[in-house]
């Protein structure tokens, strides 16, 4: 009886994480034990878990206060799913600089794009960089025009 029990169980948690998890699900975690699945997809299920965005007001509120808070990524896929169209969906976590105190910018890498010479960085700019997202976005581009 436990273990019929510990079968239905792991079942269902195998299907919460596979519809949590969604695009990030791989063919080789239907059959992982599910400690590997935990392991491998840790930070995947941070990145899913994370609250990143606020929308709507709540009406006759002495202060602004949103009626919901959404991870727009997971919200997205769930939109898009339904949708017979190819999107690209893109984050640049750093974009070449940021400001500090006193508006002073601070160089930082650059997710963005990639340039070839530091002295011209708009007119050298590498177009098709995998590790870059503009070269990530033309790589997809070419892929739904052919």
């Amino acid at each position: 009886m436990k273990r019929a029990f510990a079968d239905t169980e792991e079942k269902a948690v195998r299907l919460a994480l596979k519809s949590y998890l969604r695009g990030m699900w791989e063919e080789r975690d239907d059959v992982a034990p599910l400690q590997d699945i935990l392991e491998r997809h840790v930070d995947d299920l941070v990145a899913v878990s994370e609250i990143n965005d606020a929308f709507g007001l709540l009406e006759n509120q002495s202060k602004q206060t949103p009626y919901a808070y959404v991870n727009s990524w997971w919200a997205y896929n769930e939109v898009a799913k339904n949708m017979n169209f190819s999107i690209f969906l893109a984050e640049a976590q750093e974009i070449g600089y940021k400001r500090g105190k006193k508006n002073r910018e601070q160089p930082r890498p650059n997710n963005l794009f990639r340039n070839s010479d530091a002295s011209n960085p708009y007119f050298s700019i590498v177009k098709d960089d995998a590790a870059t997202l503009l070269g990530e976005l033309r790589k997809h581009v070419r892929s739904v025009q052919q």
